[in-house]
């Protein structure tokens, strides 16, 4: 009976240990942004998103002083701001509104990834659909 006890007690243990450190290592947006977001503002720079990151570089934010040096909006902030974290503890998921799509009824795409023990993993990439890749 104790060796029953025992072996559910260490199976306790050890999943609660194990989602003890999921949790911990659930990624966060600035893990995102640095690991995911800055290779696809690199990749993906549409002339939609060039366009709006013109037009908030050229607008004077109020309230700003002269002393502080605010960095101007990129199209890595443009991406941030569209990412949305869906956080389950253990795992997140971030969705990340992509460019227009021209040849479709689509406003906006969206790329999918999970981030789970510090990792990332990409589940849908957010493209616009063509005829070739259907």
């Amino acid at each position: 009976m104790r060796r029953q006890h025992a072996k559910k007690a260490m199976a306790l243990l050890l999943f609660g240990g194990m989602f003890a450190v999921l949790g911990v290592s659930n990624p966060d947006l600035l893990a995102y942004q640095q690991t995911v977001l800055t290779v696809v503002a690199q990749e993906r720079q549409s002339a939609s998103d060039a366009m709006l990151t013109s037009i908030l570089q050229s607008i004077a934010i109020p309230g700003s002083s002269m002393g502080k040096s605010e960095h101007a909006p990129s199209v890595l902030t443009v991406l941030t701001d569209r990412t949305r974290r869906s956080n389950y503890v253990m795992f997140s998921v971030y969705t990340t509104e992509f460019d227009y799509c021209e040849s479709q009824n689509a406003i906006r795409t969206a790329g999918r990834s999970l981030g789970i023990a510090g990792k990332f993993y990409t589940l849908d990439k957010g493209e616009c659909r063509n005829e070739h890749n259907g």
